[in-house]
């Protein structure tokens, strides 16, 4: 007669248990010891973590640890699998841990699904910490040059269903110095097209029922080749630096530059921009504000080409050839962006020029400020020399 199977609870049981033994070598600290306490043998420390269904703060030291994903996507660490067909026995044991802490392991990350190369992270040392639906974890490593000098990934994260992720919310926050960053793209899917760049970011991702509900990167990048939409011409940048972070509301989106600057190849060249735009995209009661501490307009019209923005705002942009700049610029807005019910603006502008365009003149060198609404304002022009001009008349002004 065939030996009847265990029950699926102690046959996952056992597995949590091997799995246990090949994390453990070399050494696995017991809670409490230090590490001047000599350590049991793995296969003892091992099993007196897994089998303890409490909570426990679990220590592991200078293991190798091969995880693989296989061309279904099913996941295996140290050769056992631990994701497909429902079961997150795995998941769920890390979790009812206390604490769980690897020091200066080795990891060699296999992903078949994507056929992507081998990736090896050294000097690894992993922090996970749980408190009922509360977990935070901290992992720093050293990928292979030249991906980048150092890895740093951290999050806080609530939830207790791992089978569900939608219930779920947290932040995660990842740091990468002087990376390679299209080196990741065989094991990441960028968000956009990237053939090249090098240098520091620094991310925060916040989420919740699993869609992002904020982004902010801090980036000081080199070289960087990007395209930004399928149909749109590759920007070529010198050097990118400056903060850039957007949000999704209950009612809209807002999204912020602080101290951005950059360098195209070509020689365009916008200096450190601080802008915030906020919309009310709630059809009863549409709305939006838009600040700028200075705007670089001819920069930003030479750069236009290269941002997904409608055709008509690209055909305006090349009709009108707007130069000059824009300081203290302050916006707001009732109604849709096409066609507000109530506006206001103020701000100062400085050399500002704009092309002939059909029956409206051109103008070049105006400075002065500017402060209205819907239903009337005022322009006040400095005494520098300005010259207006339309197809038909030309007009200088001392």
């Amino acid at each position: 007669m065939a030996p009847v199977p265990p029950p699926a609870n102690r046959r996952r049981s056992l597995r949590w248990r091997l799995l246990a033994l090949a994390l453990a070598a070399p050494a696995v600290l017991p809670p409490g010891a230090d590490a001047q306490t000599p350590a049991p043998t793995a296969g003892a420390a091992a099993l007196l973590h897994a089998d303890d269904a409490v909570r426990y703060r679990v220590e592991i030291v200078a293991p190798a640890l091969d995880i693989r994903r296989d061309s279904t996507g099913v996941l295996f660490v140290a050769g056992l699998a631990v994701q497909g067909g429902g079961d997150s026995g795995f998941a769920d044991w890390l979790l009812a841990q206390g604490r769980i802490v690897v020091r200066d392991a080795r990891l060699t990350w296999h992903d078949e699904r994507r056929g992507a190369p081998a990736l090896e992270l050294q000097h690894l040392n992993f922090d996970l910490r749980n408190a009922g639906r509360h977990h935070s974890f901290g992992l720093t490593a050293i990928p292979p040059v030249p991906v980048a000098q150092r890895l740093d990934l951290r999050g806080t994260l609530v939830g207790d269903d791992v089978a569900d992720l939608s219930g779920w919310r947290g932040e995660l926050f990842a740091d990468l110095e002087q990376a390679d960053i299209a080196a990741w793209t065989p094991w990441l899917d960028a968000p956009l097209e990237l053939t090249r760049g090098t240098g520091s970011v620094r991310l925060w991702l916040s989420f919740e029922k699993l869609m992002p509900t904020g982004l902010t990167a801090d980036v000081r990048l080199a070289d960087l080749s990007v395209r930004l939409q399928a149909d749109l011409p590759v920007l070529v940048l010198n050097h990118l630096a400056g903060r850039l972070s957007g949000r999704r509301t209950d009612e809209g989106y807002s999204g912020e530059i602080k101290h951005l600057a950059l360098l195209t190849a070509d020689g365009i060249e916008m200096q450190p921009t601080d802008a915030r735009l906020t919309l009310n995209t709630v059809k009863s009661s549409e709305s939006g504000e838009f600040r700028a501490n200075g705007l670089d307009l001819g920069a930003l019209a030479a750069l236009a080409s290269h941002l997904p923005l409608s055709e008509d705002i690209h055909a305006r942009l090349k009709s009108f050839a707007p130069q000059g700049r824009l300081s203290g610029l302050e916006m707001n807005w009732r109604g849709s962006v096409d066609a507000p019910q109530r506006w206001q603006i103020k701000g100062a502008f400085d050399g500002l020029a704009l092309a002939a365009y059909h029956e409206l003149p051109g103008f070049t060198g105006l400075s002065g400020k500017l402060e209205g609404d819907e239903r009337a304002g005022q322009v006040h022009i400095d005494s520098h020399p300005t010259v207006a001009y339309s197809y038909d008349v030309i007009v200088e002004r001392h």
